[in-house]
């Protein structure tokens, strides 16, 4: 099993790095689609982050 990491389209493309299609009016429904499942992945994985660091953030008020 390979691991990859989900990144911007800014970013250059690795073997490692996934990133998006970028849009240079050639785009079909296939690059489309995958750009729309990337993008649905990033919002999770960004939504994760955000919820780790309230719950990191709530627990060391609870400590104080």
């Amino acid at each position: 099993m390979q691991n990859h990491i989900i990144a911007d389209a800014p970013y250059p493309l690795k073997r490692w790095l996934l990133t998006t299609f970028r849009d240079n009016g050639r785009m079909t429904g296939e690059h489309r689609s995958y750009n729309h499942y990337h993008s649905s992945n990033r919002v999770v994985i960004e939504t994760a982050f955000a919820r780790l660091n309230w719950m990191q953030t709530r627990l060391k008020l609870q400590l104080i």
